[in-house]
């Protein structure tokens, strides 16, 4: 890879960094608003996120500080880091969204416990 193909892919994997940083704050927001045993679920979610992805970034420090040898090993390795980040951002965001599921259908039920008013 020559210097420029180098600075591209360096470009590439900040901005998707940048924008898995924008999706998990959207997830914290929404965790904010659940209700309180939701909270204490998603904070945990939202906290492995965290830790991805400031091992990804720190990953992609390392990289650009490398030199030609060393380069090829630490982007398999970040590469590596960001799918395990994107894996892991779009099953927070599937749970979040079957969660919202749940609750929007649980809201719409009847309070009484054989599903009827009387």
């Amino acid at each position: 890879m020559d210097e420029q193909q180098e600075r591209a892919y360096q470009e590439k994997i900040a901005a998707q960094l940048q924008g898995f940083a924008a999706k998990i704050d959207e997830l914290k927001a929404k965790a904010d608003q659940a209700k309180a045993e939701a909270k204490v679920k998603y904070a945990k979610q939202i906290e492995d996120l965290r830790v991805k992805q400031e091992s990804a970034r720190q990953k992609l420090q390392k990289l650009k500080e490398a030199g030609g040898g060393a380069w090829g090993d630490l982007k398999r390795g970040l590469d590596a880091a960001v799918e395990d980040l994107n894996a892991a951002l779009h099953d927070a965001l599937s749970r979040f969204k079957e969660k919202e599921k749940e609750e929007e259908f649980a809201s719409q039920q009847p309070d009484s416990p054989g599903g009827r008013e009387t």
